[in-house]
């Protein structure tokens, strides 16, 4: 068997473990989503989200004069990965994004704890699941991966090379979502 197939084997088994072992936490709603200590059910209004995160957040405006913003932990450096992503339609929630931060020395393990991570609130999920890939290419970005939708939730995991300058990035993202993807 070639290398590149028991990879894709054995990402597969992993994948479906982690869809099958439901969180120890206190699991969020299919229609909610916990970023921090900030418990967000889609519908919820506007003001009471960002009230809510701006307790322990600062929440950003893309700039766009949209109701898209920005989620990042109060004192932490400019340059700063992200904690969340939130959009709002009509005044009421409509999207979450959830990056799982891969932190740690091996990022084989730290790869695998943000897959269970974001995996873990999928729960009992009752409703049918699609598998997607995709593979974007620009001249300074190329994206591949897959994601996986159960209702209103997805994880995206993704690989990104990024040219930026005559710097180049790689990136590996694991993404929770509820609402719009």
């Amino acid at each position: 068997m070639s290398a590149a197939r028991g990879n894709v084997k054995l990402f597969t088994c992993v994948l479906f473990f982690a869809l099958g072992v439901p969180s120890s936490a206190q699991a969020p709603t299919s229609d909610s989503i916990l970023i921090g200590k900030v418990h967000m059910s889609l519908g919820a209004t506007k003001s009471s989200v960002l009230s809510a995160l701006q307790e322990d957040y600062s929440v950003l405006d893309q700039g766009t004069g949209s109701d898209d913003f920005f989620i990042k932990e109060k004192g932490r450096s400019a340059d700063a990965s992200f904690d969340g992503f939130v959009s709002f339609r009509e005044g009421k929630l409509s999207s979450v994004t959830k990056p799982w931060n891969l932190v740690g020395p091996n990022t084989g393990q730290a790869l695998s704890r943000a897959i269970y991570g974001a995996f873990a609130t999928f729960g009992k999920s009752t409703e049918q699941c699609n598998i997607s890939r995709f593979d974007d290419q620009e001249p300074t970005m190329e994206k591949k991966g897959v994601a996986v939708s159960c209702g209103q939730r997805s994880v995206v995991i993704f690989t990104s090379h990024v040219v930026i300058g005559s710097k180049t990035v790689e990136l590996a993202v694991v993404n929770e979502v509820l609402g719009e993807h």
